[in-house]
């Protein structure tokens, strides 16, 4: 006679087997991460802690903003949490906890006549793009089916009004400061929405990259100025004001950093060794989830450097920062926890320090080294 087969008995031991097939594959990963630390400029730098404590991953860091109100204020942003620092003493000054989390581009938009923040979360990760209160709770939001909105606020009628400019699926979006639709392109599907004021031109633009691969400048009617066509396949564009020029900084399909000016022509391209930098037994194989940088003044004599940050692939959990020279000559690279936040603070000699997130625990403070 046969023995009967226990149906509930033989699920849980597959089930068993297969939970224990998995964690054995994430806990290869965990340990196959690259150790952090410094790459390359061991004394151009000197850093110290400027926070420490359960952050939370940081997403976004701030200093100021275009209103006054917020000018001596540094943010610390996390999707759980907002800290706010004096941005000359340094000190902690109020932790605001979100209900609910606020997505993976939070910034503080303003501040209301009562103290009170409002946020703007300008979506990517399949997220929402809206306004939230202090609580993190939205106040309105804009999010179309199937697809993932960026989205950004500025003022270019000039009336005291924030509009906001949402890029997605079909097209740019203008909304107006309560989230309501005004007009919309429906041409080409667009992704990383900026506002920003060219050299030499009377009002701001804004600039999105196309699904086609080209970068699109559009006026505040949503006219298209003109459309660029990079020499490659590019993502995840920021604008940047560096060396007194404006620049378009972005990533390519897996591994390398891209400058261009604002024709598409390629200024500064620095590429990742993937041997060297990762290495997994199933694929060898990396890519850069995002890119951010500012200009940083570090010597008073010198024109000012360039911080980008990369943050990996999410199961390497891993972000880059590198410091390129006026010349661009890589000059500092030190890998860190998973971020996306950075920023640079005035010292009272005229020279910049650096804020780095760095995972959800430390904020690092950068500075020249002066040995």
């Amino acid at each position: 006679m046969k023995p009967k087969v226990n149906f509930y008995q033989a699920l849980i031991i597959t089930i068993f087997l297969l939970a224990l097939f998995f964690l054995t594959i994430i806990f290869s990963i965990i340990q196959l991460r690259p150790e952090t630390g410094i790459r390359k400029g061991q004394n151009v730098l000197a850093k110290k802690i400027f926070y420490k404590g359960d952050i939370g991953k940081i997403r976004t860091i701030q200093v100021g903003n275009h209103n006054s109100s917020l000018s001596k204020k540094i943010f610390i942003l996390s999707q759980n949490k907002c800290l706010l620092f004096d941005v000359k003493m340094h000190e902690l000054v109020k932790t605001i906890k979100f209900k609910k989390e606020v997505g993976v581009r939070p910034e503080v938009l303003k501040i209301e006549p009562d103290g009170k923040l409002e946020f703007i979360l300008r979506g990517g990760g399949f997220g929402d793009v809206g306004v939230a209160n202090t609580n993190g709770e939205l106040r309105w939001k804009y999010r179309p089916t199937g697809t993932s909105p960026s989205m950004t606020s500025g003022d270019l009628d000039g009336d005291g009004n924030l509009e906001f400019y949402v890029a997605d699926y079909d097209g740019l979006h203008r909304l107006d400061s309560s989230g309501e639709e005004q007009w919309r392109t429906n041409d080409f599907w667009e992704w990383d929405v900026q506002i920003f004021q060219p050299e030499g031109v009377d009002e701001s633009q804004i600039i999105t990259r196309g699904d086609d691969g080209k970068i699109r400048f559009r006026n505040k009617h949503g006219k298209i100025i003109k459309d660029i066509g990079p020499p490659e396949r590019i993502y995840d564009i920021e604008a940047v004001q560096w060396l007194s020029k404006a620049y378009l900084l972005a990533k390519d399909e897996d591994r390398c950093i891209i400058l261009m000016d604002l024709d598409g022509k390629v200024i500064l391209k620095y590429c990742y060794e993937q041997e060297w930098f990762f290495n997994l037994p199933f694929g060898n194989y990396f890519y850069i989830l995002a890119v951010r940088a500012t200009p940083i003044k570090l010597r008073i004599n010198e024109e000012p450097y360039l911080a980008v940050i990369t943050d990996f692939a999410s199961y390497i959990s891993r972000t880059m920062l590198n410091i390129f020279s006026p010349s661009g000559e890589l000059v500092y690279q030190e890998l860190l926890k998973s971020t996306t936040g950075l920023n640079v603070i005035q010292n009272d000699d005229g020279t910049e320090s650096l804020l780095v997130g760095d995972g959800g625990e430390n904020v690092w403070l950068y500075t020249v080294n002066q040995e």
